[in-house]
C-alpha cells in the first residue's frame, strides 16, 4: 500500500500537484489509486488541473481519472482549469466527457450561490475558456439558475470589464436582461464598473428588447 499524507493526499497526488509526469507515470505503474480523495475531496487529476500540468492531466486521463469528481465545496477539475484559464487542460476535459455545467458554492457570498465554470472564466476574463466551453456544449448552460441561484456569465465578464467576453457571450446568445442571485442585473454589475469599454449602461430592460450590441454603450468600446 503508498503511503497517504495525514491529510490525505497521496504520493500520487503530490506528484501530480507537482507536475512531476516521470513519478505520476511510475506510481500509476505501481498500483496507485488514480480516483484517491483527500480530506478535502480533492483529487490527483484536479490538482494537476489547477496548476496547467498538460502533461500529468494527459497520465492520469489515460488512466481512467473521474473527470467529474467534486470536493467538498462542489469545486471540479473543469472549474479550476476554468478558473486559472489553462485552454489546453480545458479543451482535454471537455473532449473526456466534463460537465460544464458542474456548479461550486460560493461560501463567502451571502446567500450562498453557485458558480459555474463558464462564470468563473468570464469573470476572469478567459476567452479562448469561454469559447471551449461553448463548443464543447453548444450553449448549454449560459443562463442557467438553479434553486440556490447563481451568478450569470455575462454579469461577471461585464463587472470586471472584459469587453472581449461580453461580446463573445451577446454572439453566443446571453440574455442581456438575465437577473442573477438577489436580482442582479447587468445594470447593477455596471453601474459600479470603473472600466471604460463596460461603463455606460443602456436601459433596455423597460421595454424587453434585446440590444444590438449597443455600439455607444457596455457592450463595445464608445465610437467617438
Amino acid at each position: 500500500m503508498l503511503a497517504v499524507h495525514v491529510d490525505g493526499r497521496s504520493a500520487l497526488y503530490l506528484a501530480s500537484e507537482g507536475g512531476r509526469e516521470e513519478a505520476v507515470e511510475l506510481l500509476l505503474e505501481a498500483g496507485a489509486e488514480v480516483n484517491t480523495k483527500t480530506k478535502k475531496r480533492d483529487t490527483a487529476l484536479k490538482a494537476a488541473c489547477l496548476n496547467g500540468h498538460i502533461g500529468v492531466v494527459k497520465l492520469l486521463l489515460n488512466a481512467k481519472a473521474d473527470v467529474n469528481t467534486k470536493n467538498e465545496s462542489g469545486s471540479s477539475a473543469l472549474y479550476v482549469a476554468s478558473e486559472k484559464g489553462h485552454t489546453e487542460v480545458v479543451e482535454l476535459l471537455t473532449e473526456a466527457g466534463a460537465n460544464i455545467n458542474t456548479r461550486m458554492k460560493l461560501p463567502s457570498v451571502s446567500p450562498i450561490i453557485r458558480s459555474s465554470a463558464l462564470y468563473i472564466a468570464s469573470k476572469n476574463g478567459h476567452t479562448g475558456v469561454v469559447k471551449l466551453l461553448f463548443k464543447a456544449a453548444a450553449g448549454a448552460g449560459i443562463n442557467i439558475e438553479d434553486d440556490e441561484g447563481s451568478f450569470s456569465a455575462i454579469c461577471g465578464a461585464s463587472e470586471n470589464g472584459h469587453t472581449g467576453v461580453v461580446e463573445l457571450l451577446i454572439k453566443e446568445g446571453a440574455d442581456f436582461n438575465m437577473k442573477s442571485t438577489g436580482a442582479m442585473t447587468i445594470a447593477n454589475c455596471l453601474h459600479g464598473d470603473q472600466h471604460g469599454g463596460c461603463f455606460t449602461y443602456i436601459d433596455v430592460g423597460a421595454t424587453g428588447k434585446t440590444p444590438d450590441y449597443v455600439v455607444s454603450g457596455c457592450l463595445l468600446p464608445r465610437r467617438g
